[in-house]
């Protein structure tokens, strides 16, 4: 069986589990899942009954009464775990996951411009949403904000700080996090001055 080797970067469970099934299309055990990835047993049976329900994925063998099953990929979503209901409905990419991907396509843009563009008709994003984490990401160094004292903000990517397709996202700890990188961007300070 092939070893799951992630990335630096840190995973969520699901893109462990993701990854551990990728690895082993061909038949792979929720225990050995869990010799891979650590992930606990209950999250790897509740994701692999969602893949199941979805068709992405099946069983291979039963190996007999009180043997584990071997499952196996029907379809390879590519590299990003799919995002699941429990009864194994599609979810749409997160609003943050679209606006960050909507970003260096448009160049420059409003918290507004960002929030239309990455909309769905079935999942919309309020502006106040796209300027919260604008304000977050241009306090990670993430965005620069190119427009004037007074005006309404316009920022601008920074390239450099793009380290993969994966949105940054904002702790409860009101810190931003790079999940490809595994980094802490910035953290606000208690009784530090907002911008």
């Amino acid at each position: 069986m092939a070893e799951l080797k992630p990335a630096a970067a840190a995973l969520t469970p699901r893109e462990l589990i993701w990854a551990a099934l990728r690895a082993n299309r061909d038949g792979v055990t929720q225990r050995r899942i869990n010799g891979l990835t650590l992930v606990k047993p209950g999250i790897i049976r509740d994701y692999v009954a969602s893949l199941m329900r979805a068709g992405i994925v099946g069983v291979v063998a039963e190996l007999g009464p009180g043997q584990p099953r071997e499952y196996c990929l029907l379809r390879d979503m590519g590299v990003d775990a799919p995002r699941l209901k429990k009864d194994g409905t599609l979810l749409p990419p997160s609003g943050r996951s679209r606006m960050w991907q909507a970003m260096p396509i448009l160049g420059t843009f409003t918290a507004r411009e960002l929030a239309l563009a990455a909309s769905l008709p079935e999942a919309r994003i309020a502006d106040s949403e796209a300027e919260y984490y604008c304000h977050w990401l241009k306090k990670g160094c993430y965005l620069r904000r190119i427009s004037g004292k007074g005006e309404t903000p316009r920022y601008q990517c920074i390239p450099a700080r793009r380290h993969g397709p994966k949105a940054p996202q904002i702790l409860a700890v009101r810190r931003v996090f790079d999940p490809n990188t595994g980094e802490i961007a910035t953290e606000e300070i208690t009784g530090g001055a907002e911008e």
